[in-house]
């Protein structure tokens, strides 16, 4: 008995001594910086409307009477004066910007009926216009008409010839007349945007025409009597596909 006390006492001894000498565990564990979360990806803005292409090119009008051919007719009357187009109607004309053909554009002017005008004066820029022989057109038109404007498709070779792709809208903060309106056309592809005085008149989709001239226009909508008077100034065209 006493030979395994003496034991158990020894296995004792022993075990203390190595609980003694074992390291003491950390009374806590730091915890490791968290790495940085990087904040998360901002969603992308939707493109705005209408699309607002890179332009590759500013087509310059230096001189007008380069591009537009002063002309008298019957009911009309055109002219170059202070570098800007004045047309002149009782009825109503269209004048071209004859040899310079566009496809993807910026197509923008100011245009200010005169103080002999009356609300029947409806005037337009037309994009993309096209014509054979001139016996028939087809081309598009951001056209202003009172505080109204519109965009339209017309083909004189269809039944309905000029077909509205956003109707008539009003037009907010309109200039009277006497003071310059600014017209402004995106088109790109069939995408096309339409403004008056930074107002989106509409964005639509149309691809029956690619490419044509650019143009202006005035139109008297009363009694024949009246002349109207319009100056077309300050024309960019801004190319965005060569």
């Amino acid at each position: 008995m006493k030979h395994k006390s003496f034991f158990i006492a020894i296995i004792f001894v022993i075990t203390l001594f190595l609980v003694s000498c074992a390291p003491s565990a950390p009374s806590s564990t730091e915890t490791p910086p968290a790495a940085d979360t990087p904040s998360p990806t901002e969603t992308p803005t939707q493109t705005p409307i209408p699309p607002s292409p890179t332009p590759q090119m500013l087509f310059n009008v230096l001189d007008y009477s380069d591009c537009f051919a002063p002309e008298d007719g019957d009911g009309y009357t055109t002219f170059i004066e202070n570098d800007a187009l004045n047309i002149v109607v009782s009825g109503g004309v269209f004048s071209p910007c004859e040899g310079h053909e566009f496809s993807d554009f910026t197509f923008e002017t100011d245009a200010t009926l005169t103080d002999a005008s009356t609300v029947d004066a409806q005037y337009s820029i037309m994009f993309r216009f096209n014509h054979q022989n001139w016996e028939s057109y087809q081309y598009y038109e951001l056209v202003v008409w009172g505080d109204e404007a519109a965009i339209a498709y017309a083909d004189t070779r269809s039944n309905d010839m000029w077909t509205p792709l956003q109707g008539w809208v009003t037009i907010p903060q309109l200039n009277e007349i006497g003071q310059p309106n600014h017209l402004k056309v995106v088109a790109v592809g069939g995408k096309i945007a339409a403004f008056v005085n930074t107002y989106l008149i509409g964005y639509i989709q149309d691809d029956s025409l690619a490419s044509g001239l650019v143009a202006f226009t005035l139109s008297n909508q009363g009694p024949a009597s009246v002349e109207q008077h319009i100056i077309f100034e300050n024309m960019k065209i801004q190319i965005t596909q060569p």
